[in-house]
C-alpha cells in the first residue's frame, strides 16, 4: 500500500543522488502551498475571526479568547500550527 509506506517511498527519494535537488524543490513548493492554503482558511472572514478595531464592540472584546483561538487553528490547520509550534 503506497499510503502505509509513503514515509519509506518519500526517504528513498531524498536519498537518491540523481533526483535529490528535483524532489526536495517539489516537496518544498507543495508544503509552501498547503501552508497558504492553511493561512488563507484561518484568515478568512468565514474563520470568524474578523472585526474592525474601530467598529469592535465591547461585547466582541470581552468574547475574545485566545486559547478558543488556538484551538481552532491547531484543529483546523495542524500543519501551520505545527510550523509555528516549531519556530517559537
Amino acid at each position: 500500500d503506497l499510503v502505509a509506506h509513503s514515509p519509506d517511498i518519500l526517504a528513498a527519494f531524498l536519498q537518491h543522488p540523481s533526483k535529490e535537488d528535483t524532489f526536495t524543490n517539489s516537496v518544498c513548493k507543495l508544503v509552501h502551498e498547503q501552508y497558504i492554503a492553511d493561512i488563507r482558511k484561518i484568515s478568512s472572514e468565514h474563520a470568524g475571526w474578523h472585526f474592525g478595531a474601530s467598529s469592535a464592540t465591547t461585547k466582541q472584546l470581552e468574547d475574545f479568547s485566545i486559547e478558543e483561538m488556538a484551538w481552532e487553528m491547531e484543529t483546523s490547520a495542524p500543519a501551520l500550527w505545527n510550523l509555528l509550534g516549531g519556530l517559537l
